[in-house]
């Protein structure tokens, strides 16, 4: 019977270890879970930043953009309006008046 009386504190010993080795798995598992959802927020916290620097980006470019098509534009205009006067000052009537008149039926653009 001594060995009975042996075994009964190696296996108190050994259950009491098991339980210590659960608790801290557990814990373990559940520190894990609050660091994996703390890194989630802040993945989505930054994804969220670059997006909003990323549209604010694009948008500035886009404006950028439209001011810079509009000054061709003007500057095209204007050169269309300074060969017109040449051609008016150069005895070119009628090459002078097709320039200035939009045509008919059209968005000003010559026909292909």
């Amino acid at each position: 019977m001594q060995r009975e009386d042996d075994r009964d504190p190696q296996s108190a010993d050994f259950a009491k270890a098991k339980d210590d080795i659960s608790d801290r798995i557990r814990q373990e598992a559940q520190s894990a879970g609050e660091a994996l959802h703390d890194a989630r927020d802040e993945v989505a916290r930054r994804a969220g930043a670059y997006a909003a620097e990323a549209q604010q980006a694009v948008s500035e470019k886009a404006e950028q953009t439209q001011r810079d098509i509009g000054s061709s534009l003007s500057a095209f205009g204007g050169a269309l309006r300074a060969a017109s006067n040449h051609l008016a000052n150069s005895d070119q009537t009628a090459a002078s008046k097709f320039m200035q008149e939009p045509q008919a039926g059209s968005s000003g653009c010559p026909p292909r």
